[in-house]
């Protein structure tokens, strides 16, 4: 992609002058000079650019001793090995899940989690594990590839408040402790995923420590053989696929001084560095923008719709050695319509070729997708308007983190929307992850 084409990609900053017109009742949302809407119309659910300097991080790494200590008390392991050796198998047809699926565009491909991680509906008691964040190995590597592997991860949380009395695992995990599937697509049409427990290490007076990462695990982008996490309150983590350790079976997390023990979990993924948020953002969703320049991450926050404050969208761009610069290059606030924020429960945000894709859960129905970009235009769909209007896709029922799986074909400016957005949904009974054409939704 050239630089120009690059640069027209990124100046998102033209939020700040967004109009909506009307032709034969259809929403469109231009990125040009502000003009009143038609009379009688209702002002869409639109973003507006605020000062980026405003939202910083501070970067830090974790101990190298730690990492040494987990490195001598467990065994290497590749993330090749890890994904070949994924014992359970996943489907790529559940019929039977289709509600959950988005209302207003074809699902181009599925992959439904088992019986076990899939929970029975309207029953939380069945599963104390629940799908947050998603990252494909599209969006790490243009080729589509990772270390000659095609993957998904996906992070799940822990509610210790809904644990079937069968598990035998609880006593290892506690309340948002968090564990990641490794999603083997090498063969689309039989995956198989097995688990990998991230974990926070370190070195005190009883030397060193191992302990499951807690937190909610919205966001998950993946650039190279780094993937990156929210931290809802705190800011982002980066575990590096190539320190993944094979460590023993057992009841606990820990170690001693000879062994390593991850519960049932045969891998660990330590925690390598933290971007720690210096300002009120809170992190929820991530994605990886690859048709800016840089290249940059796009963190989205979740607000309640009972929540006062606004929902925001921010952007940090990398350097050359895949560290984020610190600070903010572009950011934007919803604008309240009708004194109301109706980009509320925000669960992912993905910008690509200068548009950004804002996913909404509206729980128990479909959510939405809004779109914010030039030449687009919302057709009217059947799940319910706001307002009498429809500035959106219908979108997935439960639906949570992006990522975009890029096609090598988008290095060409021509071919800006050939890749596929991925997604998943988190209800019990429901849970299925699923991509959509870009074509289809741009």
């Amino acid at each position: 992609m050239s630089n120009a084409s690059r640069g027209r990609l990124r100046n998102l900053t033209a939020l700040q002058a967004i109009r909506r017109t009307w032709v034969a009742g259809v929403a469109i949302v231009v990125l040009f000079a502000a003009a009143a809407p038609t009379s009688g119309a209702v002002s869409p659910p639109v973003m507006r650019s605020i000062r980026a300097s405003d939202f910083t991080l501070a970067y830090s790494e974790t101990s190298a001793g730690a990492l040494a200590a987990l490195d001598a008390r467990t065994r290497p392991a590749t993330f090749g090995a890890v994904l070949d050796g994924a014992p359970w198998p996943l489907t790529t047809s559940c019929p039977e899940r289709a509600v959950a699926l988005p209302k207003s565009v074809r699902a181009q491909r599925t992959i439904c989690w088992g019986d076990s991680e899939n929970g029975v509906a309207g029953d939380v008691s069945t599963s104390p594990w629940v799908p947050q964040g998603i990252a494909v190995s599209g969006e790490a590597n243009i080729s589509g590839s990772v270390q000659n592997h095609r993957a998904i991860i996906a992070s799940w949380t822990r509610n210790t408040d809904n644990v079937p009395a069968s598990e035998t695992d609880t006593p290892a995990f506690g309340h948002n402790d968090m564990r990641l599937a490794f999603v083997n697509y090498d063969d689309e049409n039989a995956p198989r995923f097995r688990w990998v427990l991230p974990v926070q290490v370190g070195q005190g007076g009883s030397g060193l420590t191992m302990t499951p990462t807690p937190g909610h695990g919205g966001g998950l982008a993946w650039y190279a053989n780094f993937v990156f996490m929210t931290d809802t309150n705190g800011g982002i983590r980066v575990f590096d696929i190539n320190r993944i350790r094979a460590v023993e079976t057992g009841t606990n997390v820990g170690c001693s001084a000879t062994s390593c023990t991850a519960g049932k979990h045969t891998y660990v993924m330590p925690q390598v560095a933290y971007y720690r948020d210096n300002t009120s953002l809170t992190f929820d969703s991530l994605a990886l923008d690859r048709s800016s320049t840089p290249d940059s991450l796009v963190a989205g926050e979740y607000r309640q719709a009972s929540d006062s404050l606004t929902t925001r969208v921010v952007r940090f761009p990398f350097t050359a050695d895949y560290r984020l610069t610190g600070t903010a290059s572009e950011a934007w606030q919803a604008m309240d319509v009708g004194g109301a924020d109706t980009v509320k429960n925000l669960q992912g945000a993905q910008i690509n070729d200068g548009r950004l894709l804002m996913g909404r859960s509206d729980d128990p129905t479909a959510g939405r997708l809004f779109r914010v970009g030039p030449d687009l235009a919302d057709t009217p769909q059947d799940c319910p308007p706001e307002n009498g209007v429809r500035p959106h896709f219908c979108w997935a029922t439960g639906v949570e983190d992006m990522s975009l799986w890029y096609y090598p074909s988008q290095q060409d400016p021509s071919n800006a929307n050939t890749g596929e957005l991925w997604t998943h949904t988190e209800k019990e009974g429901r849970r299925v992850m699923f991509s959509v054409a870009l074509a289809d939704i741009s």
